[in-house]
Order: C-alpha cells, then structure tokens, then sequence
C-alpha cells in the first residue's frame, strides 16, 4: 500500500473516522480511496492540500517525503 494510504489510514484511526466520513467531509468521489489504491497514484495536488489541511500535517509527511510530520509554524 503507498504510504501515503497508510499515513492517511493513520490519521482517520486517530480521528475514530471513516474513509468514507473523511470523502464526505472533503467533498470527494465515493471511489477515490479505491482509485488511489488499485492505480497507486496520488490524489491531485489540491485534494492533497485539501487533505493535509483537514488534518493539520505537513504535505511531505502526507507523501511520504519527510519524517516530520507537523507543519512548522
């Protein structure tokens, strides 16, 4: 599983959310945890926005790209 999956599966489980709860609450098709899955890609970079933003980390974090996983501020 990409570990931008894995991240995100990681924060829905500390939330108590579903992934269908996280697509609702960002406005997202139905299917896209299974797209981004069975086609191993990454969402659009706004949806990734969309995403580290709802649960305050760093986008690198999100992909994968850096260990530190809250934004610095």
């Amino acid at each position: 599983m990409p570990i931008f999956l894995l991240h995100l599966d990681e924060l829905l489980h500390e939330r108590g959310m579903t992934r269908n709860q996280l697509l609702r609450e960002l406005g997202l098709g139905k299917n896209a945890f299974l797209n981004w899955k069975t086609q191993n890609t990454l969402p659009h970079g706004t949806t990734l926005v969309k995403i580290a933003n709802y649960f305050d980390v760093s986008l690198d974090w999100l992909v994968g790209r850096s260990e530190e996983r809250r934004l610095c501020r």
